[in-house]
């Protein structure tokens, strides 16, 4: 999940450590970056303020009507849909 602030070596060094450091914790991320999150255990897609869905990631990409699906197929191969599946 790419932090704007951050440069791409650092990035990676943070998703790294997220990835392998804290296995067994609990990680609340908000991410625009849908490739970042594909390999979580849940995502929360919010719409308006409000929680519309919640569950894997794959699972909402197979969900008809998905808001994740959706999004994700708006970023496009290697962006999001492309490097999840």
């Amino acid at each position: 999940m790419y932090c704007g602030s951050v440069d791409a070596k650092t990035d990676d060094l943070m998703q790294r450590i997220l990835r392998t450091k804290f296995t067994d914790r609990t990680i609340l991320a908000i991410s625009h970056s849908i490739s970042a999150i594909m390999d979580f255990d849940r995502v929360v897609v919010m719409d308006g303020g409000k929680v519309a869905e919640v569950d894997h990631p794959k699972a909402l990409m197979a969900k008809k009507g998905s808001l994740f699906a959706a999004l994700a197929k708006a970023h496009g191969p290697g962006r999001g849909e492309g490097s999840l599946i």
